[in-house]
């Protein structure tokens, strides 16, 4: 009775089929399986995409100097770990790339790191995510890791965490990260269902479904017979061109959406789309070129660093410098992924660039080359300046001095 009423009931619909179920109406439940997602063609291209592109950008440790600016430590323990060699004859191009991939999956990766006499950082050690589990300690809150050891069976190690680099992806305080995949489980999820309907049609070689409708009723025991019957002998692969033959009045009636009717081609695609915005990955860095041309793709590659590889990359800079680097060795220390290359764009854009920092005299001819991985010449390391942006009062012109400006 007005002004109360009872709530409206939410209807949902029981279907086994994920994507009928969706075009009529039901709710899709949320959850999603990691493994099937990861092995859907464009996440695979975006997980790919990013771990690569993180290994490739060298992860180098750089000093602060004291009148300002900074320049890679080379003499500092931990260089050579990240851009050479992680651990044991594992370069650090495959370690920053399981690592990333992991990440991008799953939410977490771990290191296990390994420590000199001098207590300094001489290898990590990737430790995959499926081999490692994560205990809370009841009295302290802080985790533990047990890890199995894969190349050794019944070798497990119980390892605290001092003694890894636990890296995670929005943790929000927790002791485990928690995957991009199963934050968009709900869009994940109808990829994975289409694709899986679209795998089913090509077992049945895109045949539709249906029925048959015999005039009289049948024996359960003989009806049983013949539905198993029908799918053993015209239903997958094996049976493409088989014939089918009905005879006692029986009749075949397709009731499954055809392609065509789903447009299932079309949400396919904007499901692609969906997994690239998750990821934060342009689509035309991943083949989707639907929507772009030689301008925006160009545009596109500068967004990938700047909108998904850089913030991916200042989260591991920010982890590891946390586990690796002592408070005080912070002050003086930093780490961070050189993506000059990835922003450099083509020959002629790096060589009109390059001439306008000569010109302007904050590079020399050396630092030119060495950024075209030239070596030095003589001369190279002077810099040039043009005379009119030399101080007031510093050259004469025609016998005389410019008067400098003072600042009152």
């Amino acid at each position: 009775m007005w002004p109360f009423k009872q709530p409206a009931q939410e209807q949902r619909i029981a279907s086994s089929d994920p994507l009928l179920g969706q075009f009529l109406g039901a709710r899709f439940a949320g959850s999603v399986d990691i493994e099937k997602v990861s092995n859907l063609a464009v996440a695979q291209a975006c997980v790919k995409l990013i771990s690569e592109s993180i290994a490739a950008a060298e992860l180098n440790v750089y000093k602060l100097n004291p009148a300002g600016g900074a320049e890679i430590a080379a003499s500092h323990p931990l260089q050579s770990v990240l851009v050479d060699e992680a651990y044991n004859g594992v370069s650090s191009f495959d370690m920053k790339e399981a690592v990333a991939a992991e990440i991008a999956t799953y939410g977490n990766s771990v290191l296990k790191v390994h420590r000199n006499g001098k207590s300094q950082v001489s290898g990590l050690q990737h430790l995959a995510w499926g081999d490692v589990t994560v205990e809370t300690i009841s009295s302290t809150g802080r985790p533990r890791y047990r890890w199995i050891n894969p190349n050794k069976p019944g070798d497990v190690q119980v390892l605290t965490a001092d003694e890894v680099v636990h890296l995670k992806y929005r943790a929000n305080g927790k002791n485990v990260g928690q995957s991009p995949i199963a934050l968009a489980a709900i869009s994940m999820g109808i990829a994975t269902a289409m694709e899986e309907s679209q795998g089913e049609s090509a077992e049945n070689s895109f045949r539709p479904s249906g029925l048959i409708s015999l005039p009289d009723a049948v024996d359960p025991t003989k009806f049983e017979a013949l539905r198993t019957s029908f799918r053993d002998k015209f239903l997958g692969r094996r049976n493409i061109n088989s014939l089918m033959v009905l005879d006692n009045g029986a009749k075949w009636t397709p009731i499954q959406f055809s392609a065509a009717d789903a447009q299932l081609l079309e949400s396919r695609q904007w499901a692609a789309y969906d997994i690239c915005r998750i990821f934060g990955v342009p689509p035309s860095a991943v083949g989707l070129l639907l929507f772009s041309n030689w301008n925006s793709i160009s545009d596109e590659s500068r967004a990938l660093v700047i909108r998904c590889l850089r913030p991916f990359g200042k989260r591991i800079e920010a982890q590891l410098s946390t586990a690796l680097l002592s408070p005080t060795a912070r002050k003086e220390y930093y780490l961070e992924h050189d993506w000059s290359d990835m922003l450099a764009g083509d020959q002629k854009t790096r060589y009109e660039a390059y001439a306008i920092g000569k010109q302007n005299g904050f590079l020399n001819t050396d630092e030119i080359r060495a950024r075209e991985s030239m070596g030095k010449v003589k001369g190279g390391d002077v810099y040039l300046q043009p005379l009119n942006y030399a101080p007031l009062g510093t050259i004469a012109v025609n016998g005389q001095h410019n008067a400098p400006q003072v600042t009152q």
